[in-house]
């Protein structure tokens, strides 16, 4: 049972090391093709980046949210 545990913890930790450099480049993405400044300001800067990552991998897999919309690009 261990083993289990142990097996899905690192997949887990494997699946955020991919998922979130693939959020961030998505938010860039995103902030590029809506033209939202502010929006890749917050991917570039340092202390808010990993919060534009983890957006960006919510958005990869579920879509925009709509307040990330009416905040960042609207």
């Amino acid at each position: 049972m261990g083993n289990l545990f142990s097996f899905l913890y690192s997949a887990m930790l494997v699946a955020l090391y991919v998922l979130f450099p693939a959020g961030w480049l998505f938010w860039l993405w995103v902030a590029i093709k809506a033209g939202g400044f502010f929006m890749f300001f917050v991917a570039l800067f340092p202390i808010t980046a990993p919060f534009a990552a983890l957006i960006g991998a919510w958005s990869l897999l579920f879509g925009m949210p709509t307040w990330a919309v009416d905040w960042f690009i609207t």
